[in-house]
């Protein structure tokens, strides 16, 4: 089996396997913290966040899949030829990869990929946001008295269009859907919009329960608003009488 790349390179599926089983041991230690407070931490965190993007898109950080292929190339497991403007690359059965080379270059390229999200900085960042979330937590805010129930699921609905939304928190009676919003920019609204869409893709054959209300988690002010789904369509999309219409509506217009 081929995992096709941008600048149409591509390694097989055991390649892919020993790229996530590095990145697997490297990110365990995670599993055995409490918090997320040192940038040992947080490096470990990454490496199941870059996992869980190519689970979902079948992508590796190109920078991995560069060095490694050059790598292959070098060894002349791959033959590079030039065919109609475009490169292709043909596998030599007679020359075998070393595992050994790249487990040793994965984790290379994963630090590069580290730095170039900021590294030292990246940590630094994340640490505030993570220790605003914990006196969030501790305020009158909403956040404190709600309960993660969904975190980056899906519904029956976003087959039509691949969307997956954060968290769905339960507080009391109430469902609440919640982005989470770590922009330095002023929310615009569209990102009210997207939420919304999170909302209509609901229907009864999801597990999740039904949605009640919808808000917005702003991790760099701990500020947790939200609001009826009700008189948030009301608000929004007033040409519909309710909830139902308005999902009707949008589930049609998108299965089309």
């Amino acid at each position: 089996m081929v995992l096709v790349y941008p600048g149409n390179k591509c390694i097989i599926k055991p390649i892919g396997s020993i790229i996530s089983a590095k990145l697997l041991q490297a990110g365990t230690p995670f599993f055995n913290r409490t918090l997320l407070d040192d940038g040992h931490g947080l490096y470990r965190a990454t490496t199941f966040a870059v996992l869980d993007a190519f689970f979902r898109s079948e992508r590796w950080p190109s920078i991995i899949i560069e060095n490694i292929c050059e790598y292959l190339l070098s060894i002349g497991w791959w033959n590079k030829f030039e065919f109609e403007g475009e490169y292709i690359y043909e596998e030599n059965g007679s020359v075998e990869f070393s595992r050994n080379e790249i487990e040793r270059i994965t984790m290379q390229s994963f630090d590069e990929f580290y730095g170039t999200l900021g590294g030292d900085d990246f940590t630094s960042e994340l640490i505030n946001i993570i220790n605003i979330m914990k006196e969030s937590k501790k305020m009158d805010n909403g956040l404190g008295e709600a309960q993660m129930k969904i975190s980056n699921g899906t519904t029956y609905n976003s087959r039509f269009i691949g969307a997956d939304f954060d968290v769905v928190m339960i507080k009391g009676s109430d469902t609440i859907m919640t982005d989470m919003k770590t922009s330095t920019k002023p929310l615009i609204k569209k990102d009210l919009l997207q939420l919304i869409s999170y909302c209509l893709l609901w229907s009864e054959k999801d597990e999740l329960p039904h949605i009640t209300h919808a808000g917005i988690y702003h991790g760099r002010s701990g500020d947790y608003k939200y609001l009826p789904l009700s008189d948030i369509i009301r608000m929004t999309l007033p040409t519909f009488e309710n909830i139902e219409d308005a999902r009707s509506e949008f589930i049609n217009r998108i299965a089309q």
